[in-house]
């Protein structure tokens, strides 16, 4: 049930220092296993949830930083890497 990451990346408002007090938390989680991003997003919500975090996650497979698109620029310019 564990999904080993390669990477770990807030983004968004709290990366940029302008969150809100109800703000979420962007998480970019990176893994092989995520290949099918709409499953692992479930999942990952799902893990979320049960924690009753403002945590709000985002799957990326690793070739998705190869074939950038317009969020992985903004996770690359703005993201904090807590884990890579």
């Amino acid at each position: 049930d564990k999904v080993p990451l390669k990477r770990v990346i807030v983004f968004g408002s709290y990366a940029k220092g302008i969150q809100r007090k109800w703000s979420d938390i962007d998480v970019c989680l990176v893994s092989p296993k995520f290949q099918d991003k709409i499953k692992a997003f479930v999942y990952l919500l799902k893990k979320a949830n049960k924690a009753q975090s403002r945590i709000e996650p985002h799957p990326f497979h690793p070739n998705d930083f190869v074939n950038e698109d317009p969020l992985v620029w903004e996770i690359k310019k703005d993201g904090i890497e807590v884990k890579g």
